[in-house]
Protein backbone atom coordinates (compact mmCIF):
# COMPACT_ATOMS: atom_id res chain seq x y z
CA UNK A 1 0.00 0.00 0.00
CA UNK A 2 2.73 2.49 0.20
CA UNK A 3 5.25 0.87 -2.40
CA UNK A 4 4.88 1.72 -6.23
CA UNK A 5 7.51 0.10 -8.06
CA UNK A 6 7.72 1.88 -11.69
CA UNK A 7 10.35 0.36 -14.13
CA UNK A 8 10.87 0.92 -17.98
CA UNK A 9 8.25 -0.27 -20.26
CA UNK A 10 11.46 -1.59 -22.44
CA UNK A 11 13.44 -2.62 -19.26
CA UNK A 12 13.04 -6.53 -19.12
CA UNK A 13 15.81 -7.14 -16.15
CA UNK A 14 14.06 -4.77 -14.20
CA UNK A 15 10.55 -5.96 -15.03
CA UNK A 16 11.94 -9.28 -13.89
CA UNK A 17 12.97 -7.31 -10.71
CA UNK A 18 9.78 -5.65 -9.96
CA UNK A 19 8.00 -8.95 -10.35
CA UNK A 20 10.14 -10.30 -7.61
CA UNK A 21 9.77 -7.50 -5.56
CA UNK A 22 5.77 -7.61 -6.32
CA UNK A 23 5.72 -11.45 -5.02
CA UNK A 24 7.55 -10.65 -2.17
CA UNK A 25 5.62 -8.25 -1.08
CA UNK A 26 2.32 -10.35 -1.48
CA UNK A 27 4.17 -12.73 0.53
CA UNK A 28 3.77 -10.35 3.75
CA UNK A 29 0.21 -8.83 2.64
CA UNK A 30 1.15 -5.18 1.08
CA UNK A 31 0.41 -5.85 -2.36
CA UNK A 32 -2.84 -4.60 -3.90
CA UNK A 33 -2.80 -5.28 -7.71
CA UNK A 34 -1.62 -7.29 -9.59
CA UNK A 35 -1.21 -5.40 -12.98
CA UNK A 36 0.83 -3.49 -15.18
CA UNK A 37 0.48 -0.25 -16.47
CA UNK A 38 1.99 2.12 -18.96
CA UNK A 39 1.10 5.23 -20.66
CA UNK A 40 0.19 5.32 -24.47
CA UNK A 41 0.84 7.82 -27.05
CA UNK A 42 -1.59 10.21 -25.60
CA UNK A 43 -0.15 9.53 -22.03
CA UNK A 44 -2.99 8.17 -21.08
CA UNK A 45 -2.71 5.15 -18.38
CA UNK A 46 -3.66 1.74 -20.02
CA UNK A 47 -3.02 -1.53 -18.60
CA UNK A 48 -0.30 -3.37 -19.63
CA UNK A 49 1.07 -6.78 -20.96
CA UNK A 50 4.42 -7.94 -20.25
CA UNK A 51 5.93 -9.07 -23.26
CA UNK A 52 7.86 -11.94 -21.70
CA UNK A 53 5.95 -15.16 -20.94
CA UNK A 54 8.23 -15.98 -18.10
CA UNK A 55 7.31 -12.41 -16.82
CA UNK A 56 3.19 -13.34 -17.68
CA UNK A 57 3.76 -16.82 -15.74
CA UNK A 58 5.75 -14.70 -12.97
CA UNK A 59 2.40 -12.54 -12.95
CA UNK A 60 0.07 -14.96 -12.80
CA UNK A 61 1.81 -16.43 -9.54
CA UNK A 62 1.58 -12.89 -8.22
CA UNK A 63 -2.30 -12.65 -8.73
CA UNK A 64 -2.72 -16.45 -7.59
CA UNK A 65 -1.09 -15.28 -4.20
CA UNK A 66 -3.65 -12.79 -3.97
CA UNK A 67 -6.66 -14.45 -5.01
CA UNK A 68 -5.84 -17.50 -2.50
CA UNK A 69 -6.77 -15.35 0.78
CA UNK A 70 -9.46 -13.77 -0.30
CA UNK A 71 -10.95 -16.74 -1.97
CA UNK A 72 -10.61 -18.02 1.86
CA UNK A 73 -12.29 -15.25 3.32
CA UNK A 74 -14.67 -15.35 1.02
CA UNK A 75 -15.81 -19.24 1.40
CA UNK A 76 -15.59 -18.46 5.09
CA UNK A 77 -18.16 -15.94 5.10
CA UNK A 78 -20.35 -17.43 2.09
CA UNK A 79 -20.46 -20.60 4.61
CA UNK A 80 -21.84 -18.72 7.04
CA UNK A 81 -24.76 -17.04 4.79
CA UNK A 82 -25.60 -20.53 3.39
CA UNK A 83 -25.50 -21.73 7.03
CA UNK A 84 -27.54 -18.92 8.43
CA UNK A 85 -29.87 -19.53 5.73
CA UNK A 86 -29.73 -22.64 5.66
CA UNK A 87 -29.24 -23.08 1.96
CA UNK A 88 -27.19 -26.45 0.85
CA UNK A 89 -24.90 -24.69 -1.59
CA UNK A 90 -21.17 -26.47 -1.65
CA UNK A 91 -19.07 -23.16 -1.68
CA UNK A 92 -15.84 -25.29 -3.29
CA UNK A 93 -12.18 -23.72 -2.47
CA UNK A 94 -9.52 -22.39 -4.57
CA UNK A 95 -6.13 -24.03 -4.37
CA UNK A 96 -2.59 -23.18 -5.40
CA UNK A 97 -0.45 -26.16 -6.55
CA UNK A 98 3.25 -26.46 -7.94
CA UNK A 99 3.82 -28.43 -10.94
CA UNK A 100 5.13 -31.78 -10.21
CA UNK A 101 7.81 -30.97 -12.88
CA UNK A 102 10.33 -29.40 -11.14
CA UNK A 103 9.59 -26.16 -12.94
CA UNK A 104 8.76 -24.18 -9.96
CA UNK A 105 5.05 -23.53 -11.86
CA UNK A 106 1.67 -23.14 -10.28
CA UNK A 107 -1.88 -23.39 -10.84
CA UNK A 108 -5.21 -23.04 -9.06
CA UNK A 109 -8.01 -25.70 -8.96
CA UNK A 110 -11.21 -25.97 -8.03
CA UNK A 111 -13.94 -29.38 -7.57
CA UNK A 112 -16.91 -29.25 -9.73
CA UNK A 113 -18.51 -32.81 -8.17
CA UNK A 114 -21.74 -34.36 -9.56
CA UNK A 115 -24.54 -33.85 -7.95
CA UNK A 116 -23.58 -31.27 -5.72
CA UNK A 117 -24.95 -27.73 -6.41
CA UNK A 118 -21.95 -25.50 -5.96
CA UNK A 119 -20.18 -21.79 -6.00
CA UNK A 120 -16.85 -22.69 -7.64
CA UNK A 121 -14.20 -20.01 -7.60
CA UNK A 122 -12.60 -19.18 -10.96
CA UNK A 123 -9.30 -21.36 -11.34
CA UNK A 124 -6.43 -22.07 -13.91
CA UNK A 125 -8.08 -25.43 -14.04
CA UNK A 126 -11.22 -27.50 -13.02
CA UNK A 127 -11.04 -31.13 -11.29
CA UNK A 128 -14.44 -32.93 -12.51
CA UNK A 129 -15.25 -35.46 -9.81
CA UNK A 130 -18.11 -38.33 -10.28
CA UNK A 131 -18.16 -39.93 -7.18
CA UNK A 132 -18.10 -43.77 -7.09
CA UNK A 133 -19.35 -46.83 -4.47
CA UNK A 134 -16.92 -47.19 -1.50
CA UNK A 135 -15.65 -43.07 -1.24
CA UNK A 136 -13.77 -43.60 -4.48
CA UNK A 137 -14.22 -41.21 -7.20
CA UNK A 138 -13.03 -40.77 -11.15
CA UNK A 139 -11.70 -37.47 -12.22
CA UNK A 140 -11.66 -35.33 -14.65
CA UNK A 141 -8.79 -32.24 -15.10
CA UNK A 142 -8.98 -29.52 -17.48
CA UNK A 143 -7.76 -26.15 -17.63
CA UNK A 144 -10.46 -23.02 -16.68
CA UNK A 145 -10.79 -21.68 -20.74
CA UNK A 146 -11.14 -25.72 -22.43
CA UNK A 147 -13.96 -26.25 -19.64
CA UNK A 148 -15.86 -23.31 -19.87
CA UNK A 149 -15.77 -23.63 -23.94
CA UNK A 150 -17.33 -27.01 -23.48
CA UNK A 151 -20.05 -26.86 -20.48
CA UNK A 152 -20.12 -22.74 -20.32
CA UNK A 153 -23.90 -23.37 -20.51
CA UNK A 154 -23.59 -24.99 -16.96
CA UNK A 155 -22.03 -21.80 -15.11
CA UNK A 156 -23.29 -19.07 -13.56
CA UNK A 157 -21.11 -16.64 -13.41
CA UNK A 158 -22.44 -15.07 -9.23
CA UNK A 159 -22.73 -11.24 -9.93
CA UNK A 160 -20.63 -9.01 -7.78
CA UNK A 161 -18.26 -11.65 -6.43
CA UNK A 162 -14.49 -10.53 -6.41
CA UNK A 163 -12.73 -12.65 -6.77
CA UNK A 164 -15.83 -14.08 -9.12
CA UNK A 165 -17.57 -17.10 -8.56
CA UNK A 166 -19.89 -19.40 -10.87
CA UNK A 167 -23.20 -21.32 -9.57
CA UNK A 168 -23.20 -24.44 -11.05
CA UNK A 169 -25.94 -26.96 -9.95
CA UNK A 170 -25.66 -29.42 -13.34
CA UNK A 171 -22.79 -31.45 -14.25
CA UNK A 172 -21.23 -32.43 -17.15
CA UNK A 173 -22.50 -34.99 -19.35
CA UNK A 174 -20.63 -38.21 -19.98
CA UNK A 175 -19.65 -36.52 -23.56
CA UNK A 176 -19.08 -33.24 -22.72
CA UNK A 177 -16.35 -35.14 -19.66
CA UNK A 178 -15.42 -37.46 -22.89
CA UNK A 179 -14.15 -33.85 -24.62
CA UNK A 180 -12.62 -32.41 -21.62
CA UNK A 181 -10.27 -35.49 -21.04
Amino acid sequence: RDCLLVVGDRDETAMAGMLELSLDAAANGRCISSLAFAYDDARRIVPFALPQPEHRRRQADLQRMMDAPAYSLQKELLEKIHEANQTDIFVASYRVFEENDGSGRQFSLATWTRDVDTSLPKADRIAFVVPKDEGDADMVVADWDKAVAVVAELMEQEPDFYPPRFRVRDFPSEAQLRQLA
